[in-house]
């Protein structure tokens, strides 16, 4: 009985309703919780994501982590609030992870990736802005320089500010990969290595390496999955989710014309068929999340759309984080 937890941000809505929590069934398609978070302590929420909604998500322990903007909230398995962990640098949370002894979090707002214990103390860091001039002239990345003393918790930085965005950080064999939006490119740390190098396929979300030979990303401007050979970085695949959901699904075809219709935007505040949240379900099968808020089911093998579960049909309500409970 696969359980999922999916995070979602509602663009453009009241402070009230920015977002949402949902624990799923995904044998049943049935949600078994729906809830949001406790409001957030910025004064403005930005019309498009900004500091709206739930973020990333993770489940260890009988506990399950989920962060908005600069907050992860800590929950038991009832759902049941047991704490918070906060940290000065914690601005634009996206997607997590962890090892034995913590957390991995990427603070997207000031282009970090933080490495925390489980009481939130800071263990390491690594700005991407503030890299050797070689390195970030080979990633492509502009100098910015970041005041680690101080609190960085309240500050909406616009996204031109931003030289990375980077928005996801996934351990796989116990190494972090990481996801850096603006290059379209993906890097391994510890040591850092470059993994994807800048594609200019800008919109890298999730970069998820999900066994020894393929390495796959979502691509939210392009509408695209990407998969990609973690040896040298080249392309395997790519499904472009406009052009290819409705041919790889035949379930219900209506469903997907009616979420992936043409008309179904609202200019570059929110659009449909943006491709956000990516976890491995099981061997060859992986989980996507979409907007308007859908998750589906894919095979890897067949490149097959197996099954899908809409949660809205407002295009403003988008997929964030997803992640299988394990």
């Amino acid at each position: 009985m696969p359980q999922i937890i999916v995070t979602t941000v509602i663009r453009n809505g009241s402070r009230e309703r920015n977002g949402f929590v949902f624990e799923i069934d995904w044998t049943l398609k049935k949600i078994m919780h729906q809830f949001p978070l406790p409001d957030i302590d910025v004064e403005e929420l930005g019309p498009r994501g900004g500091a709206r909604g739930a973020r990333g998500t993770l489940s260890v322990g009988g506990y399950h982590y989920i962060a908005n903007f600069n907050t992860i909230f800590v929950y038991d398995d009832t759902w049941n609030l047991r704490g918070e962990i906060q940290h000065p640098l914690f601005n634009g949370l996206h997607e997590m992870d962890y090892d034995y002894d913590g957390l991995w979090v990427s603070s997207t707002g000031i282009d970090a990736i933080l490495k925390l214990d489980w009481e939130g103390n800071l263990q390491s860091s690594l700005f991407f802005g503030e890299l050797e001039d070689h390195i970030r002239e080979t990633l492509q990345i502009s100098e910015r320089r970041c005041d680690h003393t101080v609190n960085q918790r309240r500050a909406l930085y616009p996204n031109e500010l931003l030289v990375t965005h980077v928005n996801s950080v996934k351990l796989y064999n116990e190494r972090p990969y990481a996801c850096l939006n603006k290059q379209g490119a993906i890097v391994a740390l510890d040591p850092l290595e470059i993994i994807v190098p800048p594609s200019g396929k800008a919109g890298f979300h999730n970069g998820t390496r999900v066994n020894d030979d393929l390495l796959l990303v979502n691509s939210s401007y392009e509408k695209k999955l990407y998969g990609f050979k973690p040896d040298d970085g080249q392309i395997e695949f790519e499904i472009d989710w406009h052009a290819e959901l409705k041919t790889m699904y035949q379930k219900d075809k209506q469903l997907l014309e009616d979420i992936f219709c043409g008309k179904n935007t609202d200019g570059n505040v929110a659009q449909n068929g943006w491709a956000r949240g990516l976890d491995v379900l099981e061997s060859g099968r992986v989980l996507i999340g979409f907007a308007p808020a859908m998750i589906a089911e894919l095979d890897l093998e067949d490149k097959k759309i197996i099954d899908v579960f809409p949660l809205d049909d407002d295009v403003h309500h988008a997929v964030h984080g997803l992640s299988v409970v394990k």
